[in-house]
């Protein structure tokens, strides 16, 4: 079987070793052909190409040996582009992405099977937008109350819609002042406190409101706000300079809320995000160096977990973190997601237990847009994330496989999108652009069947339904508590 022609510069420096592509097109079928003569018969290479991408977008990639025993029909035209997913496409242009059969996947073990709750069958639209602007293009003050109560900003002003009833009107909360600084981060409380809702200013004010009765139940100044998170009544405040501020809200005098402050300091760059894990033991903190630390929650120094590098244990990405995220079913396995500044990237998995360092396999999936949020699905094992920019294409991060019969554009990447990841083999569910902008961010709903996707650059935030409800078991009722044994 001859080669591909593959257009590489070794002066490059790709390794494609753990790469590999393999023709499809097959002889076609002849009456006057026996079976030896088949055998022998060469395939025709300027048929079509097997994407390098169909391992990650199908599911496992079908055996060598499966393929030789199978004939593809040539004269069926198929071109459908795929987003740039996996770690080996996240480097390379496809200029022909074919798509493989129906006969060939309906017969293949390797065809995904997806759960009824997947995003695979339910993230569409639901047309439910609500119009909002930060102070510019990279804010998006919003949050979901688990009472389903939409909190988001207008400028200064912050509103509340009640998602319960969409038709509902907008109402008012509260209009901070221009002396109070530009309002960055809204964050609602979780369940212990259902009505509660927090505002950070980039000034250093931080107030608490209580949405049922929309009165300030406290206030007071800190350093600039650049993230909020809830664990319980406790406020965990991060600050351009790298300090994170655990604040009592059930100290009700702001000079002894200010004096009984713990703070925790060892990130050298401007927190980007927060977010304690769901038994409010560990807080996972990332910042714009790229730096993740996770913290147990009596502690003040950081636990040793993350890649070993020169006898110590680091959690480091290659650019900013704003993205951070807790499995819901595996309360020791943290997602967290970069923006490099050539456009790309990366999702880690990370086993955050000081007692077994065992990394998930795979850790690492690296892809050709920013990551902007992440959210785990509480309905089935999957892994959702948003993307802003692309990567900037270069000569020496790229080669293409070409044919002789025609040009094709190449393949959609991620930029804007919205992309499904199964857990824990981290291939590809599904892809949706929501916005034809950047995604700044995402919230999910209480219940994990809807999402919020932030585009500050349309001043929208669009709602769209995007896992289904797990099915309830029913407990059957035993022989015991029926009446008894007879």
């Amino acid at each position: 079987m001859s080669a591909l022609p593959l257009l590489a510069s070794t002066s490059t420096g790709l390794d494609i070793s753990a790469s590999f592509i393999t023709p499809v097109g097959f002889a076609r079928e002849h009456p006057l052909l026996d079976d030896d003569d088949r055998e022998r018969k060469r395939p025709r290479l300027s048929e079509s190409f097997l994407d390098l991408r169909d391992s990650y977008i199908y599911g496992a990639p079908i055996p060598a040996r499966q393929l030789r025993e199978r004939t593809r029909p040539s004269d069926t035209p198929a071109t459908r582009h795929r987003a740039s997913l996996s770690r080996a496409s996240s480097l390379a242009l496809i200029s022909v992405p074919s798509t493989p059969s129906p006969s060939v996947r309906s017969m293949s073990p390797a065809v995904a099977a997806y759960p009824d709750t997947s995003a695979k069958h339910h993230l569409r639209n639901s047309k439910l937008t609500i119009d909002f602007h930060g102070a510019d293009d990279t804010t998006w003050p919003a949050s979901w109350s688990t009472t389903n109560m939409f909190v988001f900003a207008r400028g200064n002003r912050v509103h509340i819609k009640d998602l319960t009833t969409p038709n509902s009107a907008v109402s008012g909360l509260v209009k901070l002042k221009d002396t109070h600084g530009d309002l960055r981060v809204i964050e609602c409380a979780g369940i212990e406190a259902r009505h509660t809702v927090a505002l950070g200013t980039s000034k250093g004010l931080v107030q608490v409101w209580d949405l049922a009765t929309k009165k300030m139940t406290a206030s007071w100044w800190t350093k600039p706000v650049t993230a909020m998170k809830w664990a319980g009544p406790m406020l965990s405040v991060g600050s351009e300079k790298g300090t994170i501020r655990h604040f009592d809200t059930r100290v009700k005098e702001a000079g002894k809320m200010k004096d009984q402050v713990r703070k925790v300091l060892r990130h050298q760059a401007r927190i980007g995000s927060l977010a304690w894990n769901h038994d409010g033991r560990v807080l996972a903190s990332g910042d714009e160096s790229g730096v993740v630390y996770c913290w147990d929650a009596r502690q003040n120094a950081p636990l040793d977990v993350g890649d070993l590098v020169q006898r110590r244990r680091k959690m480091q990405h290659a650019g900013a973190v704003k993205a951070l995220a807790w499995c819901p079913w595996s309360l020791k396995v943290l997602a967290s997601g970069d923006a490099a500044a050539n456009g790309s990237g990366t999702i880690r998995l990370w086993n955050v237990n000081e007692t077994s360092q065992k990394p998930p396999i795979p850790d690492a999936l690296e892809l050709d847009a920013q990551i902007t949020s992440l959210q785990w699905s509480s309905q089935c094992k999957e892994l959702l994330s948003t993307h802003g920019a692309a990567r900037v294409p270069e000569e020496a991060t790229l080669f293409t496989v070409t044919t002789p019969i025609s040009a094709h554009p190449p393949p959609p990447t991620l930029a804007n999108s919205v992309a499904v990841h199964s857990y824990p083999t981290l291939t590809h569910v599904t892809t949706l652009y929501p916005a034809t902008t950047p995604l700044a961010g995402s919230i999910l709903s209480p219940n994990g069947q809807r999402i919020a996707f932030a585009v500050p650059a349309e001043k929208q935030l669009r709602i769209w339904d995007v896992w289904g409800k797990r099915k309830e078991l029913k407990r059957q009722r035993s022989v015991v508590e029926i009446g008894g044994i007879r």
